[in-house]
C-alpha cells in the first residue's frame, strides 16, 4: 500500500457539492461557480460534476481514491511513459499506481522531473526529451 490514499474530500462534503452542481446544471447555469473550494479549487458547477460524478468519463486518473481495479488501465498492455512535475501536488507523486493498476502492461516508466510544476514550466525541454528518449527506445 501506498503512504497516501486519503481523499482531499469528505464522502458528506462531495455529496453536497455534486448536489449543488447538479442544480446548477439542471438551472441551466454549468458555469457557475461552487461556493465551496473542491481539492482547494473553486471550479464551475459542470467542471465538478465532470470530474467527481460515479462514473464520470474524467474519473481516469483516481490517485486519491486508489480503486481496487482501475478499470481504464487494467487492460492496457502496451508501454506506458507518464511523468509528473517535483513540485506538483502529493497525489501526482505516486504514478507507481499506474503501473500497478495497468495489470496487462509489462512496460512501464515513471519520471519526475524535479523543480517544476504540472505543466512543466520551465522545464519543456526536458519533459519533451523524456519524451523522445522514450520513444527512441521503444519504436
Amino acid at each position: 500500500m501506498h503512504a497516501y490514499h486519503a481523499i482531499a474530500q469528505s464522502d458528506e462534503l462531495k455529496a453536497k457539492l455534486l448536489a449543488e452542481a447538479k442544480a446548477n446544471i439542471d438551472a441551466g447555469q454549468p458555469t457557475k461557480q461552487l461556493g465551496t473550494m473542491a481539492d482547494g479549487l473553486y471550479m464551475s458547477s459542470q467542471t465538478y460534476y465532470n470530474w467527481y460524478s460515479p462514473g464520470s468519463n474524467l474519473d481516469n486518473l483516481p490517485i486519491m481514491r486508489n480503486p481496487e481495479k482501475w478499470d481504464q488501465l487494467a487492460e492496457i498492455d502496451i508501454p506506458i511513459l507518464t511523468f509528473s512535475g517535483g513540485d506538483e501536488e502529493e497525489q501526482y507523486h505516486h504514478m507507481d499506481i499506474i503501473g500497478e493498476k495497468a495489470e496487462k502492461c509489462g512496460d512501464f516508466e515513471y519520471y519526475t522531473i524535479p523543480h517544476t510544476d504540472h505543466s512543466y514550466t520551465n522545464k519543456e525541454k526536458e519533459a519533451g526529451e523524456i519524451i523522445l528518449d522514450w520513444i527512441q527506445r521503444k519504436f
